[in-house]
């Protein structure tokens, strides 16, 4: 039936785009965590800065701001940074798939029982994780 097809294809095609872009990720992953430590770092080292800065502290003094404040403003910029990081990685795995569509080196997957949105589907699914 062509449902059993369908869900025959799906855990192999997922397979297929990961071993694709196993070497990318794991690149990502590595950098990511690097980043990760370096802003770990700076977000320890932070509430001496605040206190340093004359600026900084002239706020806080007003009680315009709390020290925590300012901290966590930073830690949320610094989050969406990461989070801009994160999203290049699946977006590389997004293009990889164009790429090699433009390059026909899927028409002998899609020429098969394989359709192009299943195709893609593994790809987003892989990009998203």
């Amino acid at each position: 039936s062509p449902l059993s097809a369908a869900s025959a294809t799906a855990l192999p095609l997922f397979r297929l785009t990961r071993r694709l872009n196993t070497q990318s990720l794991i690149t990502w992953a590595f950098g990511l965590t690097a980043i990760g430590g370096t802003f770990g770092y700076l977000a320890s080292s932070m509430a001496d800065v605040f206190a340093s800065n004359p600026g900084f502290a002239k706020l806080i003094a007003a009680g315009q701001v709390t020290r925590n404040e300012l901290i966590f403003e930073f830690l949320g910029m610094l989050l969406k940074l990461a989070g801009l990081q994160a999203a290049v990685a699946g977006a590389q795995v997004v293009m990889r798939f164009h790429k090699e569509e433009l390059e026909y080196r899927l028409e002998p997957l899609l020429a098969g029982a394989v359709s192009r949105q299943r195709a893609f589907g593994a790809v987003v699914l892989l990009a998203s994780a």
